[in-house]
């Protein structure tokens, strides 16, 4: 039941968008926007959606021209893989921090991105690795171990 209600809030959100938009509430929206969804199913065969984009509300005390980068979560084994695009970047000009759960994206170039992402399980933070190519960020962290009691 859960997911049918995440789709009918993701329908109605839409929908005031639109209404927003053709009835001149255009100065809601920054300019130019974009917002998306996608839909995952996890590996314990559950529903996942995911949004993004200029939309959402900005978070108090970053600058709302800051835009959350089109990105993907992977799950290894014994890794988590996350590609982010940010097209006009170059390396320097991109920051990482990451905690056990908790992975901050951070980057400037033609505009200027910021992400705070939920990990899906905990990590090793000093684990971090990543390369940057043609605008893609893909980021490796390891999986933080877990212990496993013997029967």
């Amino acid at each position: 039941m859960g997911f049918e209600r995440d789709f009918e809030q993701m329908r109605k959100k839409i929908d005031k968008m639109f209404r927003d938009f053709f009835h001149g509430h255009s100065s809601k929206f920054q300019s130019p926007f974009h917002y998306g969804f996608s839909v995952r199913v996890d590996k314990d065969g559950i529903p996942r959606i995911k949004e993004f984009g200029t939309m959402k509300p900005t978070v108090e005390g970053r600058d709302p021209s800051e835009r959350e980068p089109v990105y993907d979560v992977l799950e290894g084994e014994d890794e988590i893989y996350i590609t982010v695009e940010l097209p006009g970047t170059i390396p320097e000009k991109i920051s990482l921090r990451a905690s056990e759960r908790v992975l901050t994206i951070e980057a400037q170039g033609f505009r200027r991105y910021w992400k705070v992402l939920e990990l899906p399980e905990p990590v090793d933070a000093s684990s971090l690795s990543w390369t940057f190519n043609n605008g893609v960020l893909d980021i490796i962290l390891t999986k933080r171990a877990t212990r496993v009691k013997a029967g």
